[in-house]
């Protein structure tokens, strides 16, 4: 059973389970063996509101548990012998690249390597562009935040915000995988690939959002298949 475990020196918020489910997905991914059971994590927090926890674990899909911790002065004389020096946990522990968003271990040459090259990738793709995607973290944050103000009685205009907020999701995602592909100079431009979201038939957007959004962006068929949000040359 593979565990992962994050301090918090705060008390909980509902941020922190997202973020562990990220971490969580690319341990799986990369770390593990597909026979292997799912990794579980463990967030510690100096204290924690139980309804709050509860709330944000309950969509989240990987097995997450809340903890309160208490504060030692000292470590015990006899764990001192038998925990790992700070740089034998940093070799063990994925670092998450500011820039091209890569997670990788740093003390992994193999990974080291790996990352230089998209690294690389990325930053001559997004001078290029003058445009940086949002990386998974954020990106899914401001897609969640979208459909919610979809989903409300806002006035039009904010549901057209909210609406904006998802189809850039969509594209910031579908850019970033062109950059990993090294297709991403024939990704279509933003207003371009909304056009061609637009022409799909189950969009989760109401009548009154879709007139406006189709008028303002078009539509452009036949691009990118009903159900997809990712562009590729092959379509």
């Amino acid at each position: 059973m593979n565990t992962t475990e994050e301090l918090k020196t705060g008390k909980f918020k509902p941020e922190f389970a997202g973020q562990l489910n990220f971490y969580l997905s690319a341990i799986d991914d990369k770390l593990c063996h597909s026979s292997d059971n799912p990794t579980i994590g463990l967030l510690l927090c100096k204290n924690k509101n139980k309804l709050v926890a509860e709330y944000a674990l309950k969509d989240v899909s990987k097995p997450i548990g809340v903890s309160e911790y208490k504060i030692m002065k000292s470590i015990p004389a006899n764990l001192k012998t038998s925990l790992p020096t700070i740089e034998e946990l940093e070799k063990h522990i994925p670092a998450a690249c500011e820039v091209c968003g890569l997670l990788f271990l740093p003390g992994d040459l193999g990974e080291s390597r790996e990352h230089l090259d998209v690294h690389n990738r990325w930053v001559s793709a997004t001078n290029f562009l003058k445009y940086s995607p949002t990386h998974h973290q954020e990106r899914e944050s401001i897609k969640r935040e979208g459909h919610v103000i979809l989903q409300s009685n806002g006035s039009l205009e904010k549901r057209i915000q909210g609406a904006m907020m998802v189809l850039r999701a969509w594209f910031d995602r579908s850019l970033e995988a062109s950059i990993a592909g090294s297709f991403w100079k024939k990704h279509p431009k933003f207003d371009n690939y909304v056009a061609m979201i637009l022409s799909h038939k189950d969009l989760s957007f109401s009548g009154d959002v879709l007139k406006y959004l189709k008028n303002k962006f078009g539509i452009n068929p036949g691009q990118i298949p009903d159900g997809q949000s990712y562009w590729k040359t092959t379509y």
